[in-house]
């Protein structure tokens, strides 16, 4: 066998490879032409995410409650009692402050003498913010006693007023908190008096009349009968006038 024949072997064996992955290229391109619509995503379709269908929902989640609950509520994922769970009491969320416990779905103080008052368990008994109940503030200089707001110095305690009032000399509270005294008159140690003509306080609390020389008061003056009071001399009720002694 020649050369010239091997040669020529050899050129029709690289055309018949050459023929043959020619025929696999356009085998693929026509396979990929004809792969059914269905099968193309929204993506490489060019169609807007916004049209397409949402993915299906995941499965419930058997650890956050399942929608299952018997008697309780789902709180945080779990079943909760929410009549004695301090973190969630009444209600999901609903923690109930330090120093207190969940008793039948509501936060109470562990203390029976202490009162849930702004989050906190407070003695009402004593605490000047919260007197007798929540927010009842005493104010100052007042104190808290007994679960009531008191005063020092003989002066008693009137909400209305602003605080400690001496009912004694005040005519707007005399002798107790919003005794008002009339027209004219004072507050003499707790009474409402008319000093013009009380024997006892005329013309101002404490000021007595001597019952030697003045039988009345008139117009806050100590008189005897219609005059004045006699000076040097005694009132004399028999002879109606000041008789010498």
């Amino acid at each position: 066998m020649s050369f010239r024949w091997l040669f020529v072997r050899a050129l029709l064996s690289l055309s018949v490879v050459a023929c043959a992955e020619g025929a696999k290229d356009a085998g693929e391109t026509e396979a990929e032409e004809r792969v059914p619509p269905e099968a193309i995503s929204a993506e490489d379709a060019g169609v807007d995410g916004a049209d397409a269908e949402p993915p299906p929902p995941p499965p419930p989640d058997p650890g956050a409650c399942g929608g299952e609950c018997p008697e309780e509520s789902c709180c945080g994922g779990a079943c909760v009692d929410t009549s004695e769970s301090i973190d969630h009491c009444g209600e999901c969320d609903n923690a109930c402050a330090m120093g207190t416990e969940c008793v039948d779905g509501a936060c109470e103080c562990r203390n029976s003498w202490e009162t849930l008052c702004g989050g906190g368990c407070i003695d009402t008994t004593r605490d000047p913010e919260h007197c007798g109940e929540c927010d009842n503030a005493c104010p100052a200089p007042s104190r808290c006693e007994g679960g009531a707001c008191r005063c020092d110095g003989g002066e008693d305690y009137c909400p209305e007023a602003g605080g400690c009032i001496g009912t004694k000399d005040d005519p707007a509270n005399c002798g107790g908190c919003g005794i008002q005294c009339g027209e004219g008159e004072s507050c003499c140690d707790g009474a409402c008096i008319d000093t013009t003509t009380d024997i006892e306080n005329c013309g101002g609390c404490d000021v007595r009349c001597n019952a030697q020389i003045s039988n009345g008061c008139t117009d806050g003056a100590c008189s005897c009968f219609s005059g004045p009071a006699c000076m040097g001399m005694f009132c004399n009720p028999g002879l109606m006038a000041c008789f010498i002694f």
